[in-house]
């Protein structure tokens, strides 16, 4: 039984969620169209918009070329409340994902949970992650970027809660 669902095929997939562009620099997670980089012909990565409608984070523009500060990144997005209240036995996240850049060195997804949607609650399990972080750098991904890897993440010991999943991009370099 489905008991929550977000698409981010529409702008308005957003509501509910929380955005924090803590280094300041208005880049940071949005609805739209799939984006990926292609190696041209002349060596350099053109942007190219692909066809799913999705939850993005790009640190790249769109003539494939870093956006200022991109080693520094810091941001969030938290999802709005997720009811477990009535839900029991085993419970699995899915979330279909790919990556848009070549050029990144590692390819993971790292999903925080947590009962509060205290964004201070989600850096704190950032920095100490526990039984609230999952991390999937596993996922075969597909190369044809208009098609997504799936992860599946059980998520059964929050049965009979109120949830919240933060994303974090951050890069430390």
């Amino acid at each position: 039984e489905l008991v929550w669902e977000n698409t981010f095929d529409a702008p308005t997939d957003l509501t509910g969620w929380t955005l924090h562009d803590i280094d300041g620099n208005g880049n940071t997670w949005v609805q739209g169209k799939n984006w990926y980089l292609e190696l041209q012909a002349d060596g350099k990565y053109k942007t190219i918009e692909g066809t799913a409608g999705v939850l993005r984070y790009s640190i790249a523009n769109l003539d494939g070329t870093y956006v200022p500060g991109y080693d520094k990144e810091n941001n969030w997005i938290i999802s709005p409340m997720i009811d477990l209240t009535g839900a029991s036995g085993q419970i699995q996240l899915v979330v279909n994902w790919n990556i848009n850049d070549p050029r990144g060195n590692g390819v993971n997804m790292d999903v925080y949970i947590s009962e509060s949607s205290d964004l201070a609650t989600f850096q704190a399990l950032y920095e100490n992650p526990s039984d609230y972080y999952f991390y999937d750098g596993d996922t075969s991904l597909p190369s044809d970027f208009n098609q997504f890897g799936e992860s599946i993440i059980d998520i059964s010991a929050f049965a009979g809660k109120k949830i919240y999943m933060g994303f974090p991009r951050t890069v430390i370099v």
